[in-house]
């Protein structure tokens, strides 16, 4: 967490590349949470991709999408 606080301090922008499920927006949620606390005006990205490929990777830079709080929420 001090970690996330230090960079957080510093940095314009953070793009989050985590799980597209409940799990990696929870995570996603609790960092863009961390940052924001140090710096009210970081922008936050979050990039989705469901394979590790060339193709998958270029896409979900070209398509960043805010972080999705209401699936951050979901407990199974």
């Amino acid at each position: 967490m001090e970690n996330l606080k230090i960079l957080g301090r510093n940095c314009q922008r953070i793009i989050l590349w985590l799980d597209c499920n409940h799990e990696g927006e929870a995570i996603a949620s609790e960092v863009v949470e961390i940052c924001q606390k140090v710096n009210p005006s970081i922008q936050c990205s979050r990039a989705q991709l469901s394979a590790l490929t060339d193709h998958e990777i270029h896409q979900a830079i070209k398509d960043l999408k805010a972080p999705n709080y209401n699936l951050a929420a979901v407990r199974i």
